[in-house]
This record gives structure tokens, C-alpha cells and sequence, in this order.
């Protein structure tokens, strides 16, 4: 079944693991006075269109720009938001038809290369078929901070497709509205910031952590799974920086992702002098 909702996002506010964000001037203050909609895309289908049988299930919100003071510029967003969000080879000029294809797509892979596995495991009597063919696809995305020419917009995945677990993560797009760039680390920070920023994340995570050592830290989990370094997966807000580091990335897949907040002040001596965030410091 499938349904779809327009919801207006003039004002956001939007959790993501611990942080909150908020756009809080006027619309009329903001580069390009952006608008934005969402498009709620939700489909269950099951093996052999019986539903008596393992299914999977696509649910997708897309947040695009609906309105904007420069068309070209809200055509580059919407762009940038697909082809980050979505297969490209599934993206098309229109965002409806984006949602659907990307939809029917997953459907169709779905059955293709379960429906044979599902009928040879009926056929040998395998065990747990059920839970192992229940697969799931979620895909949501919003903009979590919107003021001046910067722009912050999270892209979550989430999905099963057998195993053990599933998987999930979170990506961010920062952009300068200005030019219609998105901006990197090399953007920010002025040459070899890398080991200044790596002590300022280790100093916040000893805090949040409320950890003496290094060592301490790492006893409950951190860095087992990979080097806390500069991550360009990161969210530009109101406050500071958060890094955010997915699931793998610097801890098991117990401990969840870790999202490293780092204040401007404490970030401004290694801040180039014209780096895209002046106007909201």
C-alpha cells in the first residue's frame, strides 16, 4: 500500500541522536529563502504476492526544496539531495517519480533474488525461513539547520537484508548558499589542522565520557573498531561542530554511533580566516 503526505518544514525541528537543532531567524533573513517539503513513500510486498509468506517493506521520507528565490539554486539542492540519497542510476528530473522508481526498484530486486532462495529452502525444509526473508528498507532525510547561507541536511539509512543484524547510518551534507558548494574540513580549517582538531575531539570525548585517560576511554569500547581522526561526516550548527562517526567506524556495532560536539570557540584558532561560517559566528 502505498501513501503520500506533504508536510510543511518552514519551521524544522528535528532530533538525531542526542543533539537538537533549530532554525530559528525569519525565512526572509536566510540565503535564498528556501522552502521545504517532504514527500512520505511507504510500501509493503511479500514473496509471491502472498502475504502469508516473508515480505519486505520500503518506507522513504524525502525532504526536497519546494520553493526558493533562485530556481537554479533549488534545482542544485534537489539535485544534490537525490543523487546523495538515492542510486543515481534510479534518479530522474522529477521527485516524485524518484521516490517511486528507487521504491519499485527495491521491490523488484527483492523478489527477483529471494523468491528462488525462498522456494529452495521451502523445498528443503530449512529452518527460521521467515525471519531471515523479512527484509526492510528505510530512507529519511531532513534539514536540521538552516540560517544565514548555511545549510545542514541528514541523510539516515536503515535496512535488513538478512543476517544477523541490520545496518544503519548517517550522512550529512553542509552547504555554503552562497556559492552552492558543499564544505569539506579542507573548507574550515587552515593547513595541517588534523592533529589539532584530533585533540580537540579527544578532549570532548574525555568529557562526555567523563574519562581521565585516553586509556579509559578506550576500555569502555571507543577506537576498538577504528582511530579517532577527523571525520568529514560532520553537521554545522548553531553552537559547534559534531563530528559524528557511525556504528564501526569507532566503536561495535553495540555501542552505536558517537557524535563529538565541538564548540566555535574552542575551534576558532585553527579556523581559516575565511572559512563559509563567519556569518553565524
Amino acid at each position: 500500500m502505498k501513501k503520500k503526505q506533504y508536510a510543511s518544514l518552514l519551521t524544522l525541528l528535528v532530533t538525531v541522536g542526542s543533539f537538537l537543532f533549530s532554525c530559528g531567524n525569519k525565512m526572509s533573513t536566510q540565503e535564498g529563502a528556501l522552502q521545504f517539503d517532504s514527500i512520505t513513500y511507504t510500501q509493503t510486498t511479500y514473496l509471491f504476492d502472498d502475504p502469508d509468506r516473508p515480505g519486505c517493506n520500503i518506507d522513504i521520507v524525502f525532504t526536497y526544496v519546494k520553493n526558493a528565490s533562485r530556481s537554479s539554486l533549488a534545482d542544485s539542492l534537489n539535485h544534490l539531495f537525490m543523487t546523495t540519497t538515492f542510486d543515481k542510476q534510479y534518479v530522474k528530473e522529477d521527485i516524485q517519480a524518484t521516490v517511486e522508481e528507487v521504491a519499485s526498484q527495491y521491490i523488484y530486486h527483492y523478489k527477483k533474488d529471494m523468491e528462488p532462495v525462498y522456494e529452495a529452502d521451502l523445498k528443503n525444509k530449512a529452518e527460521e525461513i521467515g525471519s531471515w526473508y523479512s527484509f526492510y528498507e528505510s530512507m529519511n532525510t531532513r534539514v536540521i539547520f538552516y540560517e544565514q547561507n548555511l545549510l545542514s541536511y541528514m541523510i539516515y539509512m536503515s535496512q535488513y537484508s538478512g543476517g544477523a543484524h541490520g545496518m544503519y547510518g548517517t550522512t550529512f551534507l553542509n552547504i555554503d548558499l552562497s556559492t552552492g558548494k558543499q564544505i569539506y574540513l579542507e573548507d574550515l580549517f587552515r593547513e595541517d589542522y588534523e592533529d589539532s582538531l584530533t585533540d580537540l575531539l579527544w578532549k570532548q570525548l574525555l568529557a562526555q565520557t567523563k574519562s581521565a585517560t585516553r586509556n579509559e576511554v578506550e576500555e569502555q569500547g571507543y577506537t576498538s573498531t577504528g582511530e579517532l581522526e577527523p571525520t568529514g561526516n560532520f553537521c554545522i550548527g548553531k553552537k559547534g561542530i559534531t563530528f559524528y562517526y557511525n556504528v564501526y567506524e569507532i566503536t561495535p556495532y553495540y555501542m552505536g554511533p558517537t557524535e563529538i560536539e565541538i564548540s566555535y570557540e574552542a575551534l576558532k584558532p585553527i579556523l581559516k580566516s575565511n572559512h563559509p561560517l563567519k556569518h553565524i559566528l
